[in-house]
């Protein structure tokens, strides 16, 4: 199992994410900050016939509705990355590990990111 707790850095700012459930193949982190944000780290995985890891981050925070401004509802976004492997492991967990610093790597690069969440291909 990962520490408990987790951290992550959202705006250059450390959350530091507390185990609220534990289960054989998952875990789910959470903290509500004081700008009342609240984040959300799962981790889990499925083994059948390819072996899948989900690692994903949510944050959601209560806004202004935008159709009728007196009232407030509750915004969340959420980022993912799920790992797919053969279950006869003929990929390595090091080249699989190269494949997802590719990936990483590549949306950092300049803007890459930002385009892909403005809809370019």
């Amino acid at each position: 199992m990962l520490a408990d707790p987790q951290s992550i850095t959202y705006n250059a700012v450390a959350k530091s994410l507390v185990a609220i459930s534990r289960g054989t193949d998952s875990s789910v982190y959470r903290v509500t900050d004081g700008s009342g944000q609240t984040f959300s780290l799962t981790v889990s995985h499925q083994y059948k016939t390819r072996n899948r890891t989900s690692v994903r981050i949510d944050m959601s925070k209560v806004v202004t509705d935008l159709l009728v401004p007196a009232n407030s509802v509750v915004a969340s976004v959420s980022a993912y990355l799920v790992i797919d492997q053969p279950s006869m492991k003929n990929i390595t967990d090091t080249e699989t590990t190269y494949l997802v610093t590719a990936l990483k790597d590549w949306l950092a690069t300049g803007t890459n990111i930002s385009k892909v969440i403005s809809g370019e291909t």
